[in-house]
C-alpha cells in the first residue's frame, strides 16, 4: 500500500539511529525489498534482560522509572510483564538508574551479555530495594 516505510534494526529503533533505508511508495508503486542489499551488514547483537525490583519482604514492586545508559547511549525502552521489566539493548557494560516511590534510587552497573538468537533466554537480575529515609 502507499505510504512511508522504514527498514531498520532492533537497536536502530531502540536508540533512534539512522534507518537502514527509508521508502515512500505512491499509489500503484511496488518495491521488492530484495533490491536493498543487507548482505554486508554484520549480524546484529542484542542483549535482553529481565529485571525485578524487590522490597525488604521480597515482594516485587511496580511503578518503576528505568533508564539504562550503555555503549550506544541511553534508553528507557522497556516492557513490563508480571512485575518484571524486560529491557532490550546492546551487549556491554551499562548503568541502570531506577526510581521506585518510597525507596532509595537505584544506580547499579550491569554487564549485559549477548542473547543467543537460537535460544533467546534473557539474563535475570533481582534488585533489592532500600526504603527511603
Amino acid at each position: 500500500p502507499a505510504g512511508d516505510y522504514t527498514v531498520d534494526t532492533t537497536l536502530g529503533m531502540i536508540y533512534d539511529l539512522p534507518a537502514l533505508a527509508e521508502i515512500s511508495l505512491r499509489e500503484g508503486e511496488h518495491l521488492n525489498l530484495k533490491t536493498i542489499d543487507l548482505t554486508q551488514m554484520p549480524p546484529e547483537r542484542i542483549a535482553m534482560v529481565n529485571v525485578q525490583f524487590l522490597d525488604q519482604d521480597n515482594m516485587p514492586q511496580d511503578n518503576v522509572q528505568i533508564d539504562l545508559e550503555g555503549p550506544m547511549g541511553s534508553t528507557s525502552n522497556r516492557y513490563e510483564s508480571n512485575h518484571t521489566y524486560i529491557i532490550i539493548s546492546c551487549p556491554g557494560l551499562h548503568q541502570l538508574h531506577a526510581e521506585v516511590p518510597g525507596f532509595q534510587p537505584v544506580n547499579q552497573a550491569i554487564d549485559l551479555k549477548p542473547t543467543d538468537p537460537t535460544s533467546p533466554a534473557p539474563q535475570n537480575i533481582l534488585i533489592h530495594l532500600q526504603r527511603a529515609h
